[in-house]
């Protein structure tokens, strides 16, 4: 009995190690996959902020709000992101305008410049929440308030008008 005590020889210490350290790995793994998500829903707006911007610029003789809105609705839902349609700021020129700002509960598009003149900028801004959607049952199962707030996402994209 001896000779087991001092080799270190313990039958249940792996187990008790494994229970000790079993919910922070499950904590690592919810958060890699849930802030791997959220890196996704960020390029996902950006490259919609992108395709928007895109077709603000090009001098094709259409109506550029609907052929913008209609690229960044196309960019978006491809994901499974919603947008109502609407933009909600939208200014001619880009002097002096500012994205709004502020909580957002569902996808904000807003933009300024959409076929001006040559030269001039137009801007894309998308504001688009994330809500952590696997991360909040984890903590609540760690004992955690599981209150996880939505953080939102935002990305402006600017071209030059051809």
């Amino acid at each position: 009995m001896r000779s087991r005590i001092l080799r270190g020889d313990r039958p249940g210490a792996a187990a008790v190690e494994f229970a000790l350290v079993l919910p922070l790995l499950i904590v690592m793994l919810f958060g890699i996959i849930e802030f791997g998500r959220a890196w996704h829903r960020q390029q996902v707006i950006t490259d919609a902020a992108r395709e928007g911007a895109r077709w603000a610029v090009v001098r094709d003789g259409l109506d550029k709000d609907a052929t913008v809105t209609t690229a960044i609705q196309n960019r978006l839902t491809v994901t499974g992101l919603t947008w109502d349609g609407t933009v909600s700021s939208y200014a001619a020129t880009c002097d002096g305008w500012a994205a709004p700002t502020g909580a957002a509960d569902d996808v904000m598009v807003a933009g300024c410049g959409w076929g001006a003149d040559s030269g001039s900028e137009a801007r894309v801004v998308i504001r688009a929440p994330y809500p952590f959607d696997f991360l909040r049952p984890v903590i609540g199962l760690l004992g955690g308030s599981g209150s996880v707030d939505a953080v939102v996402l935002s990305t402006n994209f600017v071209m030059r008008n051809e």
